[in-house]
């Protein structure tokens, strides 16, 4: 059977409804509409009887009955995508030096994040259609914001130099996800897919990124890198050690991060619309958790948005997935610099620090060997020797 015309790649455009979708639809390809659905190798004519966002749409094809089919293999009749995701921006641009850098925010950054974006995230999933919102708190940048996006929507307001850093973070997770909000809220319908995300990232693989239930919450995998004798956790990879400073090593090996089984990675953060939203609030429940366990326990080592992202994401019953590994997939436009080659298994993959601290040298009481297959969930390449590519510097401590 001849398939569907082929769609241009569309992004940051609005999409002209020709009738109102019902509240709860999805973005296209709803209850009643015409669509081609891939099966069985091939593109067939099908109606859409149910057609729920981020889930699987019931379809009746001519000629072979009922199927359930994912809506990243629909198509409109005229060929364009029927999953629809949203990518929301939050935070500041960020710089290629630190954190702290007297630079700020710089446009150079965002250039060099916003090229990787487009190649390894919309392009990367380049069977979703996607519109992009943004909110920042580096309102200078909102024109730069704009060009290298061009977002539905951009919201750049100054940052409350009192507020606690993380308080910054989480109200600006929160504004991103309410600019998405009120564009389904405006046409009607829910989006997909809705992937929250730091601006200062580098992508340097594709982020395979997949439509889920409502209980579902992707973000990356966490690895850590730690000296292969283990005397120091999170080192910092480099040709020339630095005189007395255990956290230069020249190799290293790799683990789960300390925080893993207690935080998430929070670059970005990926699942269908419903969930986001009730996510997406999860600064608001900071004074909560502080309330209910004290800094430096268990449940909250430090005051960062690790641990309140995780905290509220189990509070809202929601299934951690993971995909994208820290570091190798993707790092931070200030890592550029920093290309790692992963080399053989030196140590089993589930030894797993029983008792850590917070300190320069960051040390281990004991390490134990956890069951088989433990690791994998939070880092696939666990156990691995670890060491920098030729011409490789200026990491950062993992």
């Amino acid at each position: 059977m001849q398939g569907p015309p082929q769609a241009p790649m569309l992004s940051g455009l609005p999409v002209m409804a020709f009738f109102t979708l019902a509240s709860g639809a999805s973005c296209r390809c709803n209850a009643g509409e015409r669509v081609w659905a891939f099966l069985q190798n091939d593109w067939w004519l099908a109606t859409v009887l149910r057609r729920n966002p981020g889930m699987d749409a019931e379809v009746q094809v001519e000629d072979l009955g009922h199927a359930m089919v994912p809506a990243t293999k629909l198509r409109t009749l005229y060929g364009q995508l029927c999953a629809c995701a949203a990518l929301c921006f939050f935070g500041r641009v960020g710089n290629l030096h630190d954190k702290f850098h007297e630079a700020g925010s710089t446009e150079e950054a965002l250039a060099i994040s916003a090229a990787s974006v487009w190649e390894y995230v919309i392009r990367g999933n380049s069977d979703m259609y996607w519109d992009i919102f943004a909110h920042t708190w580096d309102q200078d940048l909102a024109e730069a914001i704009n060009e290298a996006y061009r977002p539905l929507q951009v919201q750049a307001e100054l940052r409350d130099p009192t507020a606690p850093a993380v308080e910054s973070f989480g109200e600006s997770v929160w504004r991103s996800s309410e600019l998405r909000r009120r564009e389904e809220i405006k046409r009607g319908f829910r989006y997909d897919l809705v992937v929250l995300m730091r601006y200062d990232i580098l992508f340097r693989r594709p982020l395979n990124l997949w439509l889920s239930s409502n209980e579902t919450l992707w973000t990356s995998h966490w690895c850590s890198i730690h000296s292969e004798d283990l005397l120091v956790r999170e080192v910092v990879l480099s040709w020339e050690p630095h005189a007395g400073d255990p956290r230069f090593q020249k190799t290293g090996v790799l683990a789960p991060s300390q925080f893993a089984p207690v935080g998430l990675h929070d670059f970005w953060f990926a699942g269908p619309s419903v969930a986001m939203e009730h996510f997406a609030a999860w600064g608001s429940s900071r004074d909560r958790f502080l309330q209910r366990y004290e800094l430096q326990s268990d449940e909250l080592p430090l005051d960062v948005g690790h641990f309140y992202t995780y905290l509220h994401a189990k509070e809202l019953g929601l299934k951690l997935m993971y995909t994208g590994i820290s570091y190798l997939d993707f790092t931070l436009v200030r890592y550029r610099d920093c290309k790692l080659r992963i080399a053989e298994e030196i140590l089993p993959p589930d030894i797993f620090c029983s008792h850590w601290e917070v300190s320069i040298t960051r040390q281990c009481d004991a390490w134990i060997l956890k069951e088989s297959g433990w690791a994998h969930h939070f880092c696939p390449i666990a156990g691995r020797r670890v060491l920098l590519a030729p011409g490789a510097h200026s990491c950062g401590r993992f």
